[in-house]
């Protein structure tokens, strides 16, 4: 399942895009890993109600989507979006969602907002990543957010990943605001923004089972 609404050319200036704002202060986490081969994460396990968008490398379209909510077995949210904007020498990509709630192999997973936010050039020069979650809790036990990259917490069978950031080969910039993965059962990544010379794309939330 791929979460965020169908995305849409959005016409006039690019400021003109709509953005959401959290109540709460936000907490930025920042930094860059490794250049290398990486997966952004899993794909949709079938086309839902909506897909994320995707803007190639040298495009200048606006692309942006918005939900009022999600609800299925799997995970609920509020005002999930997603948007990529593509300039002449660099693409930005962003999402955002509040009132998560999300299950995979019995362990719940809820946090009151999450975003995610890439911005990288078109020569693969380094760029900026930036993710943020409030309020996050796994089976009801709050979990505390340490601001570092790659932040890892256990689950039965597999692994939480706060403020998943990857660089892949050719300088694209790859976050994600959690990355929670039970092995063999089941995937999935909350707001998701890539951008760099691989092209952009954004999500607010994909879960896959198997």
């Amino acid at each position: 399942m791929d979460f965020c609404g169908t995305l849409r050319a959005v016409g006039g200036p690019a400021g003109m895009a709509r953005t959401h704002q959290s109540s709460n202060p936000r907490r930025h986490h920042r930094g860059s890993a490794h250049r290398g081969s990486a997966d952004p994460g899993p794909g949709p396990s079938h086309d839902g109600p909506g897909r994320r968008g995707n803007a190639r490398a040298g495009s200048l379209d606006s692309l942006y989507s918005e939900l009022d909510s999600i609800s299925t077995s799997l995970v609920s949210a509020e005002v999930p979006s997603a948007r990529v904007i593509g300039y002449a020498d660099q693409i930005a990509s962003d999402s955002y969602l509040s009132s998560l709630n999300l299950t995979i192999a019995g362990i719940a997973i809820a946090a009151a907002s999450a975003e995610a936010a890439a911005r990288g050039p078109l020569d693969g020069s380094p760029g900026d990543a930036t993710s943020y979650i409030s309020g996050l809790s796994i089976n009801g036990v709050e979990v505390p957010i340490d601001g570092t990259v790659n932040q890892t917490v256990a689950i039965p069978g597999g692994q939480v990943v706060i403020n998943e950031q990857q660089v892949l080969s050719d300088g694209t910039l790859v976050v994600n605001a959690l990355h929670a993965t039970v092995s063999g059962v089941a995937d999935a990544v909350v707001a998701s923004a890539t951008a760099g010379p691989s092209g952009g794309n954004a999500s607010a939330v994909q879960a896959t089972t198997y």
